[in-house]
């Protein structure tokens, strides 16, 4: 799979120019989810909340009437509810499955383990 990236390019002269750059991205399936990617899946519901959060400050902030102000209330309040709904229940209930998996493999191993030793002793 090939992704067209944009970015600025900065030659010889401060003059600076957009150009699409392909890079080549390889996905590959692992057993467990790695470090990086599980740092940045945990602080995604953060990102994401602080930006509706300004979002709703920046509304806020202007003069507005009572009605506006509940409105922007309700959406924002409905905007934290489905963001919970789409992002937040999904990711712990993969969580979840990844800790029940990560269970049965503990006692899995435990299990080869005592077998080992026994066939040792």
């Amino acid at each position: 799979m090939t992704v067209a990236c944009w970015g600025i390019l900065y030659l010889f002269c401060p003059i600076f120019s957009h150009e699409a750059i392909e890079l080549p991205v390889h996905i590959c399936r692992t057993p467990s989810i790695s470090q990086p990617c599980l740092d940045a899946l945990s602080k995604l519901p953060r990102i994401l909340f602080e930006e509706e959060r300004e979002a709703f400050q920046e509304a806020e902030g202007k003069d507005s009437d009572l009605l506006t102000q509940i409105h922007n209330g309700s959406v924002f309040s409905k905007s934290l509810s489905r963001f919970m709904e789409i992002v937040c229940g999904p990711m712990m209930q993969a969580i979840e499955a990844m800790l029940e998996q990560n269970a049965r493999k503990i006692k899995q191993l435990k299990a080869e383990k005592r077998r080992l030793e026994e066939a040792l002793s």
